[in-house]
């Protein structure tokens, strides 16, 4: 057994990657996929599992960083603190309160809906799967483009924990960012039959890696806590699991610089803009972190997460397997920033606050494991209410007074489904599968509209306007495959398969400025039509033992989509808002390899190329440029049939490298890096080439040795080349055309920590 091995197993780690001993072998890796533990090299389509040891060593400790590790999977902060963008092979939106995202986060088997992108913190976890394409059959109607599953540890049979202390320094251009994070958990039996675990983490940020001038301090920094308890009761055939888990959350967020100003059209931007800027020294550029913002109101976030899971297991004479799966979630967030990006009072306040709570009930018939045949059957129930306000305030600085343009909401969503799934040996070489889901959605939205934004008026409140969605015809999502294992057992598996995949209607939630639209498509109470996919993937697995130790994984993928739901931005009325794409396709691979050549070594590698583009998409809104020069009647709108989506890099490429080194019989130690190359992406959903970025290099190095079995110390560096990037860039909508800002990521980050374990 390796140093690695035993360190990680003192430490209370356990890994389901690749790892090597000295006899040069693989250990198998065990997903959870079909809803039921399976080898990775049975499972038909594109998955990857990433381990708790992975994710540490990477600095991973929310779900929007794994972009930085799984290709094409881009998760990307979006232009509020209530939601961030994830897409799978260039496909998903933006979840709101009224649109499920296209990519399931999935947390302990239950279902996390709209809110998981924007309570994304992970701690205490054993492993992410995340699934490629559609998933519908098992996951239901928000996982059209893919899965994340989150598998979080479980209670022990014997006394096991950890603590982990870890501080590092942002030391780069503008940045001032110091961070603190700690981490624990401890677990273990309480009698023969009830174990326990206990997990938590915070993480402390002070300063920022943005400059405000106006404030004189830096700033987009979080604080976060959270905490997790476990209680699991085995006697017999029955298991029996509870988990309650709560996070917190205050960030100092979401402030924007300035990338270009331009004013070849005048207006705003020339007269007004420009000359703010000048004043303050500040040069817009693609590598600006210096702001302006209003001293008061800051921009801030805060969050809140309840989760409550309850799984219960019943396994009988005959073989068969009964699971229950209850989840409810309460999530809530206010968040208000700075909404025209410079210090004078002019519009300074765009809030937003939402209280979610989710209620989910899932019943599983998992049939015995035989060499013909075993199947899955369920049944599923969501019930979902949001209650949500969004607000733009206070233009006094335009109006002589403060103003104010508002919208109070419900939105309530019911989801009922059933399922089955069955995998069927047909000879020692041929398997075929096949699953379908059957559900049906309700969803209705209630609002109170306040117009205050005329000069000198009075307020315009228009109460009891709804919309409601019975969608009483029964909608499917399925899966058709076959899988091929040339040499038997003992062989490569080949897979080729179909599915189809759904996504229930939405309303359509405006953000910013509820009552400025006069553009039927976004006002606030549309409605969308579901999204329906079509998947084809042929696929090849194979473990090489031996001198190679190696595992392959290669997915060939095709998909398309009616009537895609996607996020979209009008830049005439400052106003995002969702609608209806008529079909979008995306083509492309994914190619993982993971190997342990050599003693004490493992390598990772990832490439993924996606073409993702709109077939058919000839209402799309208009660039600010293109709003500027409309003079037709009616909304501006542009044709973006035949171009390439947004916020999709082409290529991409990862590695990963691990090497353990013994010392002597007491230390042991390893060093690992992670490099990852992204493909130049353009973030506009309107496709607006000023919002293009360029492609980048992310490298992570970590170093550390291990005393007694039991201490674990560390140095490491992230970002460490200092790459300048962005996650997002937008037009800066209240001096459009022309101006642009950006949403800037974390420079280069040193640091050092250490980690305690018994077991």
């Amino acid at each position: 057994m390796t140093a690695a091995l035993m360190a990680d197993s003192a430490l209370a780690e356990v890994s389901v990657d690749a790892e090597l001993s000295n006899e040069n072998t693989l250990e198998e890796i065990v997903v959870t996929a079909y809803k039921r533990e399976q080898s990775l090299t049975d499972v038909p389509g594109s998955i990857v599992a990433v381990d708790a040891q992975r994710l540490e060593e990477n600095g991973i400790i929310s779900i929007t960083e794994l972009y930085r590790i799984i290709p094409s999977l881009n998760l990307h902060e979006g232009s509020s603190a209530t939601g961030n963008h994830m897409r799978i092979r260039g496909v998903g939106n933006t979840g709101t309160a009224g649109l499920e995202t296209g990519v399931s986060v999935v947390l302990d088997g239950v279902v996390t809906g709209s809110m998981a992108p924007r309570s994304d913190r992970m701690f205490d976890v054993e492993r992410v799967e995340v699934l490629r394409g559609p998933q519908g059959t098992m996951f239901g109607k928000n996982a059209s483009a893919g899965i994340i599953h989150v598998l979080t540890k479980n209670p022990t049979p014997e006394l096991e924990g950890y603590v982990l202390l870890e501080y590092g320094e942002g030391d780069s251009g503008d940045q001032d960012l110091q961070e603190f994070t700690a981490k624990f958990g401890f677990g273990g039996p309480i009698n023969d039959t009830t174990g326990f675990r206990i997990a938590g983490f915070t993480t402390q940020q002070d300063g920022g890696y943005l400059y405000d001038i106006e404030a004189d301090e830096h700033t987009n920094s979080s604080d976060a806590l959270g905490l997790r308890g476990k209680l699991q009761y085995e006697s017999g055939s029955f298991l029996g699991r509870l988990s309650v888990s709560v996070t917190e959350e205050d960030r100092r967020c979401c402030l924007r610089a300035f990338r270009t100003v331009e004013a070849p059209y005048g207006g705003l931007t020339a007269a007004f803009l420009l000359p703010e800027l000048e004043a303050q020294g500040i040069i817009p550029s693609a590598d600006n972190r210096v702001i302006s913002a209003d001293a008061n109101p800051i921009a801030q976030a805060d969050s809140n997460t309840t989760l409550i899971g309850g799984d219960l297991e019943w396994a009988f004479d005959n073989g068969m397997t009964m699971k229950s799966i209850t989840g409810y979630i309460n999530w809530d967030i206010e968040h208000r920033d700075d909404a025209d990006v410079i210090s004078l009072d002019f519009a300074n306040i765009n809030m937003y606050k939402e209280d979610q709570r989710i209620f989910s009930q899932e019943l599983q018939l998992l049939s015995p494991e035989s060499e013909k045949y075993d199947y899955v059957v369920g049944l599923y129930y969501w019930d979902m209410k949001t209650d949500g306000e969004r607000r733009l305030c206070c233009w006094s600085a335009l109006f002589g007074s403060e103003r104010d343009n508002s919208r109070l909401y419900t939105v309530k969503s019911t989801n009922v489904a059933a399922y089955g799934h069955l995998n069927y040996n047909f000879s020692g070489k041929w398997r075929g599968f096949a699953g379908v889901r059957v559900l049906s959605d309700e969803i209705d939205h209630s609002a109170i509209t306040v117009d205050n934004t005329g000069a000198g008026g009075d307020p315009v409140l228009t109460p009891g306007l709804s919309a409601d969605n019975d969608n009483d015809d029964i909608n499917w999502a399925g899966t058709l495959g076959i899988q091929f294992y040339p040499r038997g057992d003992e062989g490569g598996m080949m897979s080729a398969l179909v599915s189809r995949g759904y996504k229930g209607p939405g309303i359509n939630i405006a953000d910013g400025n509820p009552g400025f639209s006069t553009d039927p498509t976004q006002h606030p109470f549309a409605l969308l039509e579901p999204e329906q996919v079509l998947n084809y993937e042929l696929g090849y697995k194979q473990a090489f033992t031996g001198r190679t130790n190696a595992l392959l994984s290669f997915s060939l993928f095709y998909t398309t989509f009616k009537d895609y739901q996607t996020n979209t931005w009008n830049a005439a009325t400052s106003t995002s808002l969702v609608q209806n794409a008529a079909e979008l396709r995306t083509r492309g691979f994914e190619l993982e390899v993971s190997a342990a050549p050599w003693d004490d070594g493992e390598i990772w590698v990832g490439i993924s190329y996606t073409d993702a583009y709109y077939e058919s998409y000839p209402d799309a809104q208009c660039t600010a440029v293109q709003n500027f020069n409309w003079t037709g009647i009616g909304p501006c709108l542009q044709d973006l049939s035949g171009k390439a989506v947004a916020e999709t890099p082409e290529w991409e490429f990862h590695m990963a490298a691990r090497q353990e080194f013994t010392l002597s019989d007491k230390y042991h130690g390893y060093v690992s890096g992670d490099f990852n190359w992204l493909d130049e992406i353009t973030w506009g959903t309107d496709l607006d080439p000023n919002t293009r970025a360029d492609s980048y290099w992310l490298i992570n190095l970590r170093a550390g040795f291990y005393i007694s079995d039991q201490w674990e110390l560390f140095v490491y560096g992230r970002n460490v080349t200092d790459e300048t990037y962005t996650t997002r860039i937008i037009d800066a909508a209240l001096f459009s055309p022309g101006a642009y800002s950006q949403y800037m990521a974390p420079g280069r980050m040193l640091g050092a920590g250490f980690r305690w374990g018994f077991n």
